[in-house]
């Protein structure tokens, strides 16, 4: 059973896709108003959001570009993916909350909360909670706390606490 309510809106086995250009082409899965949840168990709400399988986009091209499964992408172009860059957007159970947060950034296990929270961070482990903080970070098992800081840390087990610390 599938349920499609709206203009041009699609809906797969057992899932439901309402409002116009909603795709929910996994089963299982739900999509609402230009959202495409192509994998299966998968939630998309938002023009542009995407989710594959057993993921949560929510907002303006949440999820865009971005492949793996069980990530949470909350707010518009949060976990965004740029696939012609060299930056590996791929990943599995990561989190980001907030407006640009992990933007074309790459990993697992990763939490970032706060706008542009780690935007453009690669490696696993990670976790950053502020605008900004966490940003280009290349390494595993760094941690940021606060506005700005942990930008450009490389490295791994490096924790900044503080405005604009590390």
């Amino acid at each position: 059973n599938a349920t499609a309510v709206g203009n041009e809106t699609f809906a797969g086995n057992k899932s439901s896709a309402i409002g116009h250009y909603a795709e929910a082409n996994g089963t299982d899965s739900t999509a609402i108003t230009g959202g495409n949840a192509y994998g299966d168990a998968a939630v998309a709400i938002g023009f542009g959001s995407k989710a594959g399988q057993d993921t949560v986009a929510i907002g303006e091209d949440a999820g865009k570009g971005f492949t793996g499964s069980k990530n949470v992408y909350i707010g518009a172009r949060a976990g965004v993916g740029n696939t012609s860059s060299s930056i590996n957007t791929a990943g599995d159970w990561n989190t980001a909350i907030g407006t640009q947060s992990f933007f074309n950034g790459g990993g697992t296990d990763n939490s970032y909360y706060g706008a542009f929270s780690g935007n453009q961070a690669t490696g696993d482990y990670n976790s950053a909670m502020g605008k900004s903080s966490g940003s280009h970070v290349t390494g595993n098992s760094n941690s940021a706390y606060g506005y700005a800081s942990g930008r450009y840390v490389s490295g791994d087990n490096n924790i900044a606490l503080g405005t604009g610390a590390g």
